[in-house]
């Protein structure tokens, strides 16, 4: 069996892209002229937009709840008293924090719940904070310092409800 000619080839090439090229002038037209075309266009625009947006927004709602959930396991467990337990406690914290976020990005909130019991059981915790901003990775100091900002706003709402 021969192999199609050359000519055969361009010629085959050749109407392909004119057939291309005419969709492509005829869409454009329908697009400028009809006005029905338009508003369907339009439509399925706005359609795709609130889809993102609603992505987007439960994205966010999702992110928000495994915070509140990572603040709470963080809360469950009672922090240690003696100086000795504090520093056991700190060691085992950060270690284990350190093996989480070794796994990967899917288990950052363990890993981050880690590094804030360690951060409350710390005697300087800004010193800590700083030393956490350039050892561990973004994703989990992230979630650390968001954990922080929770902890700050329960406890500026306690304060509020004390006054009043």
């Amino acid at each position: 069996m021969e192999a199609p000619s050359r000519t055969t080839v361009l010629a085959a090439l050749g109407t392909v892209v004119v057939g291309i090229s005419a969709y492509a002038v005829y869409f454009d037209y329908k697009r400028r002229n009809d006005p029905d075309f338009r508003r369907n266009l339009r439509r399925e625009q706005k359609r795709l937009s609130n889809i993102q947006r609603e992505k987007a927004r439960e994205a966010q709602m999702s992110e928000s709840d495994a915070l509140k959930r990572a603040h709470r396991q963080a809360k469950e467990e009672p922090l240690p008293t003696s100086p000795e337990e504090r520093e056991q406690a700190f060691m085992t914290e950060v270690a284990r924090g350190e093996q989480l976020y070794a796994a990967g990005e899917g288990a950052k909130y363990d890993s981050a719940v880690c590094f804030y019991r360690a951060l409350k059981i710390y005697p300087q915790p800004e010193e800590l904070t700083r030393i956490y901003e350039q050892t561990v990775p973004p994703f989990v100091y992230e979630v650390v310092i968001a954990l922080v900002k929770l902890d700050e706003e329960e406890r500026l709402e306690s304060m509020n409800e004390r006054v009043e």
